[in-house]
């Protein structure tokens, strides 16, 4: 709790937690008010990171994921896996994209695909001045999750996702989250599927 990655610029990442092709457990924690340039609890670089019966909150991100971070940097040929279960991602701020989590998972590895697990977890409260107040996730699947009272100032206030896989929500809320454009959900050259979920009172302006 109340660490800081520092100076507040570069590639400096990672308030709590910092690895590079590595793989992290987070289980039955709380990561709380940290700072970091990007990843302002956890960054990963690339690698494997589970989260279980877990929570994420009040931490902040100058660049991008103000929770969690997690970008192929440098390492081609590392695969990542994200996984997170039972877990509240809460409160946490960017001054970039991805306000409680940023995901950039496109290809790093020709022979293997990337992947993003949410089950059973609660993303609210989260704010990013750019894109993805909530998760700003390249792809991944969704399930049982609530997306709520996120916000961002550019688009995407609950969900943002840029590349070509899809990303999948199932028996998911996405509810009273907050942007300009897409305040629930924004693809830009992407896609969504849902599957038996709900998308109800975000505030904003175009495709809302």
């Amino acid at each position: 709790e109340g660490n800081q990655a520092w100076p507040p610029s570069g590639l400096i990442k990672g308030g709590a937690i910092y690895a590079q092709a590595s793989t992290v457990i987070v289980a039955g924690s709380t990561l709380r008010n940290n700072i970091a340039p990007a990843g302002g609890a956890i960054a990963l670089n690339p690698g494997i990171l589970e989260v279980h019966s877990s929570t994420i909150e009040n931490n902040h991100a100058f660049l991008q994921g103000g929770g969690i971070s997690v970008h192929p940097f440098f390492y081609s040929g590392v695969n990542s896996l994200i996984l997170i279960r039972r877990s509240s991602i809460l409160n946490n701020t960017s001054d970039g994209d991805g306000g409680g989590i940023f995901a950039n998972l496109t290809d790093v590895s020709s022979s293997h695909a990337e992947a993003f697990r949410m089950d059973d977890t609660t993303v609210l409260g989260n704010m990013a001045a750019d894109d993805g107040g909530g998760l700003h996730l390249s792809e991944g699947e969704l399930t049982r999750v609530t997306i709520s009272a996120n916000t961002a100032s550019g688009l995407g206030g609950g969900v943002f996702t840029w590349t070509s896989p899809p990303l999948r929500f199932k028996n998911t809320t996405i509810s009273g989250n907050t942007a300009p454009n897409g305040s629930a959900l924004y693809a830009q050259s992407g896609s969504f599927i849902l599957n038996y979920s709900t998308i109800a009172e975000n505030l904003g302006g175009r495709g809302n």
